[in-house]
């Protein structure tokens, strides 16, 4: 079973430019989580430098983990193995990419939702991200499947 510090991975959710995110099992408890950790992109480290990657990894880390708010999601812990940062945050088992069925074949279409759901969404998007610009964040992979859905449908 692979580890990422003491948290054991159970799948990977996703990957950007910077970084890898990974569904993992809380020791003890078996909560789920997910959990990002720094993984870039090589053509990312060519053109800015490790160290400045990092850099914006925890200053992207330390500033959300400090915010409050309904639509940005809660940063709990924040650690570091071989020398990988990674944090630790709330994991939802739906997004919206899921959701409209959303492929990366651009030419597949994708199911419909309702009016009333998307402009739902839409807003709870669109306060998230001005919470995240107040704090001087800028969301850099706005897609589908990076808008996570609660088990409230909020």
């Amino acid at each position: 079973m692979k580890m990422i510090g003491r948290y054991a991975v159970r799948g990977q959710l996703g990957r950007g430019g910077m970084s890898r995110v990974y569904k993992v099992e809380m020791p003890v408890t078996g909560k789920i989580a997910a959990l990002k950790r720094l993984e870039p992109n090589p053509l990312l480290v060519d053109l800015m430098g490790m160290d400045a990657v990092r850099e914006l990894f925890v200053t992207e880390a330390v500033i959300v983990a400090n915010l409050r708010h309904p639509h940005v999601t809660d940063i709990w812990n924040f650690d570091e193995e071989e020398d990988k940062p990674f944090y630790l945050m709330d994991y939802y088992c739906n997004n919206l990419g899921v959701m409209i069925g959303e492929t990366y074949e651009t030419e597949k279409p994708s199911r419909i939702i309702k009016t009333d759901r998307a402009i739902h969404y839409i807003r709870q998007i669109l306060l998230g991200l001005d919470r995240l610009h107040h704090a001087g964040i800028i969301h850099r992979d706005i897609k589908p499947f990076n808008i996570l859905i609660t088990d409230h449908d909020s």
